[in-house]
């Protein structure tokens, strides 16, 4: 089981792979605070961004655990305790 701290620079760097595709990166940094939507994620991305983190974590993850309006940090919590539950 990967601490809080360690899912949160998991998702991090996946959303970063994700946005590294894009057209026009918006300029993602660690820590940046703004909501997955804002980042530029569709709902394609949000469907690869579940499965690389299922695959890494060995969780079953939830569309509504990493939805376009939470912050990194928030969808990073809501992920940690889906690893407490199993």
């Amino acid at each position: 089981m990967k601490s809080p701290d360690e899912v949160r620079r998991l998702v991090e760097a996946e959303v970063a792979i994700l946005l590294d595709r894009a057209a026009e990166p918006p300029g993602f940094t660690p820590g940046d605070d703004r909501c997955l939507e804002d980042l530029g994620l569709d709902s394609l991305d949000f469907l690869e961004l579940a499965m690389r983190l299922e695959e890494a974590l060995g969780v079953v993850i939830e569309l509504e655990d990493i939805s376009p309006e939470l912050t990194i940090a928030e969808a990073s919590v809501r992920i940690a305790a889906l690893q407490e539950q199993d």
